[in-house]
């Protein structure tokens, strides 16, 4: 084989996705969903997802300014990045950038947070904003959206940015557990577009019940249940959810009690 046919060969294996310089990336940021009461600060983890030889980048992120304010930041987890990377506008818009002070980049785990960006609830319950990609109100010359790696490609893409979500709960439906204790359970399907399952693990057996409510504390629907030590599963039905929306599923145990957002978006 010729040169020239080897070097042709070599820059299409380069090119190839999963190779460094033709690397097909699926860089974005995911936050978390949240509930809180008025007047809480409630902080919602920032987590990356194909975060591979970062070496910097900035974003702006936006939110309803009458549903919270920004608070403070924190848990920043990449070299060298401090909160005076951070800059609040407008009582709606916050700033924020990082740069690699190597240059070499660096790698994070898909799922890994980075920081937690914290907000004060200033609404009623029944209120809720997403936290997403604002535009026109970062620092002065400082650009848009962007995120370069150590092959000085910018991998941003703001179509896989997944919005973060507060919901505002009345006081009363706040997590409740005994210091040390967790209560693991999960709703599936959820979003759902009737009927959902409760799962619950439990170390131990008892009694309980479950409350399903609207965003301002009204009770929809209510059941007493008896679980065992282990896996167990309860059926939510589609009476128990009035429409199309958001709902508060409540669990409360002998070990405590914990609160869940359910989404229905689509009644039969």
């Amino acid at each position: 084989m010729k040169f020239s046919q080897l070097l042709i060969l070599g820059f299409a294996v380069l090119l190839q996705p999963g190779n460094a310089f033709g690397q097909a990336s699926n860089f974005h940021f995911a936050f978390d969903t949240a509930t809180a009461a008025p007047n809480q600060v409630v902080c919602l983890n920032l987590k990356v997802h194909g975060f591979n030889k970062i070496t910097s980048f900035q974003v702006i992120l936006g939110w309803d300014e009458n549903v919270v304010d920004f608070d403070h930041v924190e848990n920043l987890q990449l070299p060298g990045w401090t909160s005076l990377d951070f800059w609040h506008q407008n009582n709606h818009c916050l700033w924020m950038g990082w740069a690699d002070p190597t240059g070499v980049g660096v790698t994070k785990p898909d799922g890994d947070t980075i920081a937690s960006i914290c907000f004060k609830v200033i609404a009623m319950p029944g209120n809720f904003t997403d936290i997403s990609l604002a535009y026109g109100c970062g620092q002065p010359g400082s650009g848009s959206h962007e995120a370069y790696n150590a092959y000085a490609q910018n991998v941003w893409d703001s179509s896989l940015f997944v919005n973060g979500h507060i919901i505002i709960i009345p006081s009363n439906a706040a997590v409740k557990m005994p210091e040390g204790r967790t209560l693991n359970f999960q709703l599936q399907p959820n979003p759902s577009t009737a009927s959902t399952t409760l799962f619950l693990e439990s170390p131990e057996a008892g009694n309980g019940a479950i409350r399903v409510s609207n965003l301002t504390g009204q009770l929809l629907w209510t059941q007493r249940i008896n679980y065992q030590s282990g896996q167990n599963q309860f059926q939510i039905p589609e009476e128990a959810l009035a429409n199309a929306g958001l709902f508060l599923v409540s669990l409360e145990t002998e070990g405590g009690s914990a609160t869940r957002i359910l989404s229905v978006y689509q009644i039969r």
